[in-house]
């Protein structure tokens, strides 16, 4: 018992040092004396949480708002060009850029300044234009997130076998729209599944397209669309009162959605941390390939009482995520 208790003591001691310094660690790579100025361009309010998770883990790294690092933030798309004017002129360290209009926009605006640009959350940084590959760009690297729709649609299928005709409401407001629809579309023909398509320019109209569902309508699917995100409550509730499963390829897992499969997003900010850090280090952007992000499975169980769905246990054992 007695060389048991010394055990304890000797692990608890040993986990209180290993806390003590990861904050030093953590900044080990972080100049001594030096102070960074970050942009970060974000227009739409819906991807806050990948911002949060860039400025926490960028803590974790030595980078401290107030001390050594000052953020200067474009939180709307009519800032957009005036604020990466402000941020070229104070001649910032990087620029964190999220979403294709954002990071073309601020790719063009910094060209021949030598300023970095780190991206997250662009759906598909070569077919937006954004990079020629996904390898040595000069002076821009950053996450993609392409890839979850398909599987998406797929696993709304395993849980309601029966679905032939999907209701896709879409806005063409970025790139990545007319992206993730094409996956949809090469995913659903696959797999046999008929898709009504209905473009939406704003809410009104969104909401008037909502109101008209066809009668032959099986599900709901909500796909990277700037307007579709921002009012996902909106389609939830109409999905609800139809009596209609939901799905979605976007990291959305606790909108109400039936079953999301998707990025998550303060995990997206996290990768994007570790190459800026690795930027402000000395490292070019060119040396660091763009990477993807890691998607999660996330299943609302309320959601699925409600609609009187059955959850397989299997699809909840793969599930990462579940709303009770």
């Amino acid at each position: 018992m007695k060389n048991i208790r010394q055990y304890c003591i000797k692990s608890k001691i040993l986990l209180l040092l290993i806390a003590l310094l990861l904050p030093v660690i953590g900044s080990c790579n972080v100049s001594k004396g030096k102070t960074y100025v970050i942009g970060i361009v974000n227009p739409n309010k819906g991807l806050s949480a990948v911002v949060q998770g860039f400025i926490k883990s960028m803590e974790t790294l030595g980078y401290y708002e107030g001390d050594n690092v000052t953020y200067i933030r474009i939180d709307s798309k009519k800032e957009m060009e005036s604020g990466i004017r402000e941020m070229i002129h104070k001649k910032v360290d990087l620029i964190y850029t999220l979403t294709t209009p954002a990071t073309k926009m601020t790719k063009k605006a910094v060209s021949g300044t030598g300023i970095p640009i780190v991206f997250g959350t662009v759906f598909d940084p070569v077919k937006g234009g954004i990079v020629t590959s996904l390898r040595n760009n000069k002076d821009i690297t950053g996450i993609q997130v392409k890839g979850a729709t398909p599987k998406a649609l797929e696993l709304l299928l395993s849980i309601v076998p029966g679905i032939k005709n999907i209701y896709v409401p879409v806005s063409f407001d970025t790139k990545a729209a007319s992206l993730s629809l094409g996956d949809l579309k090469e995913a659903a023909d696959k797999l046999n599944v008929e898709l009504t398509i209905s473009e939406v320019k704003n809410k009104d109209e969104l909401e008037k397209s909502l109101s008209s569902i066809p009668d032959n309508i099986d599900a709901i699917f909500a796909i990277n669309s700037i307007l579709i995100i921002s009012n996902l409550q909106t389609i939830v509730d109409t999905a609800k009162t139809m009596k209609l499963p939901t799905g979605s390829g976007t990291g959305k897992f606790k909108s109400g959605l039936l079953i999301t499969y998707g990025q998550d997003y303060s995990a997206t900010g996290d990768k994007a941390s570790r190459l800026a850090q690795k930027i402000l280090s000395g490292l070019s952007p060119a040396d660091l390939p763009i990477e993807s992000t890691d998607y999660l499975l996330g299943v609302n169980l309320k959601t699925a009482s409600a609609l009187e769905i059955t959850i397989e246990a299997s699809v909840l054992r793969q599930a990462d995520i579940v709303v009770r």
